[in-house]
This record gives structure tokens, sequence and C-alpha cells, in this order.
């Protein structure tokens, strides 16, 4: 191994080179005496090569197990095992996170709490609500066959009228109930009248089979009373879509819509459901229709 020896301002470099031509330099300061430079340069530079090998060597054994250019198929030397009563081992490099572990951490954590909130925000995109300060002229109730649906807008179009919200209700569905001989209308008339919704303040629409159809036959009842501000009863996770179908079939009317929509307990939640594949179910319907009927270009 060539060695160089230089003495510059009382400081000696030596510089080593070892078969990779890789060059370490050593820095050994301190103002030296110069009747004792010959020997102390001697004993130092020992003592630095013995140190430059021992972490060259060290350092070949962890990165590849293959030091002095043995042969790749030679055997790496196993890690020592942990000694018992250790720490759980915590300064095994192996179970220390590393730089680019953390990272994906952190990557990985944020992306998810994003994704969580763009998930609520969707929850609360569809179920929009929004009520007057003061009493709108009616609600327009639209119809289900579906009983716990049914059961969550009768409540909440009598809680509504109860609340002095409202001064009238419409309630528009021209399909059987199953089960019964009533059409949806009919159904929620006798519903809010067993509430204490006086029957005079019901009005029905008993024609309509889907939720275009029920605001559009209902603009006839609508404009013949003279309303010009009326409250949705849909279900919540379909209160856009209602809202936008709405929208729609009274542009250019000069109507006030308003939305206040009926909670679906136990099946749908704006903050809870994507956790549940009925959830995911009920989202997905009302989505897909959105752009099924172009309802998104509704300005």
């Amino acid at each position: 191994m060539p060695a160089e020896q230089s003495l510059l301002n009382n400081q000696i470099f030596v510089g080593c080179t070892f078969s990779n031509s890789q060059k370490v330099k050593v820095n050994f300061a301190g103002d030296i005496p110069s009747v004792a430079q010959p020997a102390y340069a001697a004993d130092r530079f020992a003592r630095e090569i013995t140190r430059i090998l021992t972490v060259f060597v060290l350092r070949s054994r962890r990165l590849n197990g293959n030091p002095f250019g043995r042969s790749s198929k030679s055997t790496p030397l196993r890690p020592s095992s942990p000694k018992i009563g250790s720490h759980m081992n915590s300064r095994d490099p192996r179970h220390i996170p590393t730089k680019h572990a953390r990272r994906f951490a952190l990557l990985a954590g944020t992306s998810g709490c994003l994704l969580i909130a763009a998930l609520i925000g969707i929850g609360h995109a569809l179920n929009r609500r929004r009520l007057p300060a003061t009493p709108a002229d009616a609600a327009l109730v639209f119809g289900t066959g579906l009983p716990w649906k049914a059961l969550a807008r009768i409540n909440t179009a009598a809680q509504l009228f109860h609340q002095a919200r409202v001064q009238y209700l419409i309630v528009s569905g021209g399909v059987l109930v199953p089960g019964t001989t009533l059409t949806e209308a009919s159904f929620f008339r006798d519903a809010l009248v067993g509430r204490g919704v006086p029957n005079e303040r019901i009005l029905r629409e008993s024609q309509a089979t889907n939720t275009a159809e029920n605001a559009s036959y209902a603009l006839a009842i609508i404009q013949a009373q003279h309303f010009q501000r009326v409250v949705l009863v849909m279900s919540d996770f379909e209160g856009l879509r209602a809202h936008l179908t709405a929208k729609r079939a009274w542009h250019d009317q000069g109507l006030t819509i308003f939305d206040y929509y009926a909670p679906s307990s136990g099946h749908w939640n704006a903050w809870t459901w994507w956790l549940s594949r009925e959830g995911w179910s009920l989202s997905w319907y009302t989505v897909s229709r959105l752009f099924r009927y172009r309802l998104w270009n509704v300005v």
C-alpha cells in the first residue's frame, strides 16, 4: 500500500490508496515539535492505517457480506442475535425506521386523511339542506314505496308543518304502495292525517312514477295555488338529486327552492356512509343518476 507523507505548516497529512482507487485523506491536527516529527508521524500513520482498514472491513461485511473481493457466492455473515433481556433489540438497524419508511408513512397517512375528508364532503354535498327564515308556502313530499324511506319522509313533513315551517304539504306519487291498494300520494296523506296534519292542508298529486315526474306534475298544483317558495322533502342521500331535478323542471318559473331532507337512520349517514356496503350502494345510486340524467349540467 503506497503511502505519502507531507509536512505543511507543522501538520501531517497521510494519503492511502486502496485497490478500488478510493483515497482516504487523514488530517492530523495540532502543532508537532520539530524534533519529534519523524517518530510522531510514524506512530500516527500506523494507527490511522489500522483504523481505516477496520472501518473498511466492517462496512464491507455489513453492506454485502463480501469483503476483500471474495466470491459473491460466499455466505454473508449473520447478524448477531439479540441478547436475552435486551430491550427487544432496539438498536438493530433492521428495526429502526428509515427515512424512506417515515416518508412513506407520512404520505400514506396524509393521503388517507384527504380521502376520508373527500368522502365526508361527498356525503354532505348529497345531503343538501336549506330552510327559509320565515314559513314557506308548501313542502313537496316525494313519494316512495320503501317503508323506511316513506316513514322518514312522512315524519319529516309532519314536523315541518307542526313547526310552522310550511303552510301546505304536497304529496306526490302515483305508484301503488306494496301490500296496499293506495297510491303513494294517498298513503302519505292518510299517514300525515294520522299525525295531526289537517286534510285540507294536504294537496295530492297521484300520477308521478319517478322523481322527475314528481317535480313536473307538482308544478301545476304550485302554480294553481300561487305558491312562490317550496321546501323539498326527500331522503337525505337523494337531496342533491331532488334539488337539481326540481330546479330543471321549474326553470324560469320564479320559484324559490328550499331543502330539508328526511334522515335515513340506520341506512345512510353523511359522515359515515362510506363505512358500510349499504352506504356505498345508496350513494352510488344517487351519484350515477346525477350523470345519467345530466343533472350536473343544471345551472
